[in-house]
């Protein structure tokens, strides 16, 4: 989905809680305890027991499950997708998000879905410069949702929701051992403060902590929901709006690097061309599912 395809936007639901470690096993565990007639799962009374936090944390544990689709709405029954099951189930690989491989893939959901989390999506593939101020940041989001003519989205929902979004990825200063329950993401340091804690960084760069295998997943993911043919440019995965270039804040020659092994981090699946000057990857071989691309990052 493109920014421009938008007819609703969302910036609030998390509660101003940025997504915490545990919160989406919470989320998945609840589910599978009760996975009929659940509707009221987040919502009934002894919801703040049962998740052991306040109501407005179980509001924001749903929000997270849901905008990082490890969960799921069916038939208004709650449902725990086939990637929620593969990392949090009873089996999963990284029951408690505790690998930078589970936490890029969060980050890769939340940043292609336009509709469920527009901030992040705007930042990571919407922003010219790597650097940002958070007035300024508020101030285009502001001036998009009038442009788009998008009602019921005031400067406080906004502003709060800026102020979520940097605090799940920049971590504080001199901050003590409770500051880590804040961001589970802030482990990607993908977003850096360079001035009073009001100017940002974006991290561009090849990504060490990018397992191959997350990479191979999302570019998969990618050229599926972009609906192009089975093979694409070198260009639009580096540069195009949702793409794995933008989003993990890739340079082109980190990119490619991964491209031309792709056959073999892949086995098989990806294929690297290069023909008159025509650099691009095909499809050669689709998985019977995705979640099969993701084993090699969880040595399976």
């Amino acid at each position: 989905m493109s920014i421009d395809d938008l007819s609703s936007v969302q910036f609030s639901g998390h509660e101003t809680f940025p997504l915490r470690h545990g919160w989406l096993t919470k989320a998945t565990t609840e589910i599978y305890k009760k996975e009929t007639d659940n509707r009221g799962i987040f919502a009934d009374a002894d919801a703040i027991v049962r998740f052991g936090v306040g109501k407005n944390m179980v509001s924001s544990i749903r929000h997270w499950a849901t905008a990082t689709q490890i969960i799921e709405t069916q038939n208004n029954t709650w449902k725990v997708t086939e990637l929620g099951d593969f990392l949090f189930g009873e089996d999963g690989v990284d029951v408690y998000a505790e690998t930078h491989s589970t936490l890029w893939l969060l980050h890769w959901k939340l940043c292609s879905t336009p509709n469920k989390s527009t901030t992040w999506y705007w930042v990571f593939n919407l922003l010219l410069d790597d650097k940002f101020e958070k007035h300024d940041l508020i101030s285009s989001l502001l001036t998009f949702c009038s442009d788009k003519n998008i009602s019921r989205t005031s400067e406080s929902t906004i502003k709060n929701d800026v102020d979520c979004f940097i605090g799940c990825y920049a971590k504080k200063r001199g901050k003590t051992a409770g500051d880590d329950l804040e961001s589970a993401l802030g482990d990607l340091n993908i977003i850096q403060p360079i001035k009073h804690g009001t100017r940002y960084v974006l991290q561009k760069g090849d990504k060490p902590t990018l397992h191959s295998a997350i990479f191979n997943f999302c570019l998969f993911e990618y050229m599926k929901s972009a609906g192009t043919s089975n093979t694409i440019s070198v260009d639009k995965i580096v540069y195009g709006e949702g793409s794995p270039g933008r989003v993990f804040k890739l340079d082109e020659q980190s990119t490619v690097r991964r491209l031309v092994d792709i056959a073999d981090s892949s086995n098989g699946v990806f294929e690297w061309s290069e023909t008159a000057g025509l650099r691009q990857v095909a499809l050669v071989n689709e998985p019977s599912s995705p979640i099969e691309l993701l084993r090699p990052a969880f040595e399976i």
